[in-house]
């Protein structure tokens, strides 16, 4: 026949495994229930733009995000822009008719226009890639959510 304190120790035995097979089934009731990202779920999707943890899918162009070293946007080459407008103001001096005025017009759009354009630049395998063309604000964004697929990536 067992003491009371033997069975004292047993009984707090019983609850102590009973406490901890509790606390186990929360924990693994907790781990299910964290949202889980799975790799084709698009973390952005815009046009021809896809985004996932694994890939990030520009028009016809993949590129796996374990690949990417660096994202960054940049301005557009606007140094052809430049020069044209500049030669056109040069012909807009020296000449007496309204044409050249109008070309220094057409050149400024142009010009403005394309300052405010940028390149979308994807470096893979130690190659750059212009991997997208659009205004700044929305490059900045596709840059912004490839940097969390990466970081996602783990």
């Amino acid at each position: 026949m067992l003491t009371d304190e033997e069975k004292r120790r047993i009984e707090a035995e019983e609850q102590y495994r009973a406490s901890v097979r509790a606390n186990l089934a929360t924990q693994a009731v907790a781990v299910q229930s964290e949202p889980q990202i799975s790799d084709s779920v698009p973390i952005y999707k815009n046009n021809d733009v896809m985004i996932t943890k694994t890939l990030v899918k520009i028009g016809n162009q993949s590129y796996p995000t374990n690949s990417i070293g660096s994202v960054s946007v940049r301005n557009s080459n606007v140094g052809a822009v430049l020069v044209l407008l500049i030669f056109s103001v040069i012909a807009c001096i020296s000449a007496k008719s309204s044409l050249p005025v109008l070309l220094v017009i057409l050149f400024g759009i142009i010009f403005i226009r394309q300052f405010l354009r940028a390149e979308l630049i994807v470096t893979s395998n130690s190659r750059d890639y212009v991997a997208l063309k659009g205004s700044k604000k929305s490059m900045m964004v596709v840059k912004q959510a490839i940097e969390e697929a990466v970081a996602r990536r783990g």
